[in-house]
């Protein structure tokens, strides 16, 4: 296989890969209150987010594993894209009734 062919096989294998780069062909939201100090997305396959909340809390944002006061804090008004595979891998700690809003794609 030349250099050619070795190329053209790996701009194929990005085009068919979840890649970020691609563009998406559907996209939706989720909106979720937070319960108990928690709040987790929904199950959605997805190849990336942006995670964005308002409230005057602090809202903290941990990946696939149940969210606490020492994780990332999520800053207000500001939408933080995660590139992430499901929604249901973000999980979120913050006051109770404080509202997360997520803009998923494919």
């Amino acid at each position: 296989m030349d250099q050619t062919e070795r190329l053209i096989n790996a701009i194929s294998d990005l085009l068919n890969s979840t890649s970020l780069i691609k563009q998406s062909t559907a996209g939706g939201t989720q909106k979720l209150t937070i319960s108990s100090n928690i709040a987790q997305g929904s199950a959605q396959v997805c190849r990336g987010v942006l995670v964005v909340h308002s409230s005057d809390n602090a809202v903290y944002l941990q990946l696939g594993a149940t969210a606490d006061a020492d994780d990332w804090l999520i800053p207000k008004n500001f939408p933080v894209p995660v590139p992430i595979d499901n929604c249901s891998k973000l999980h979120f700690y913050g006051t109770d009734a404080d509202t997360i809003r997520i803009l998923w794609r494919n």
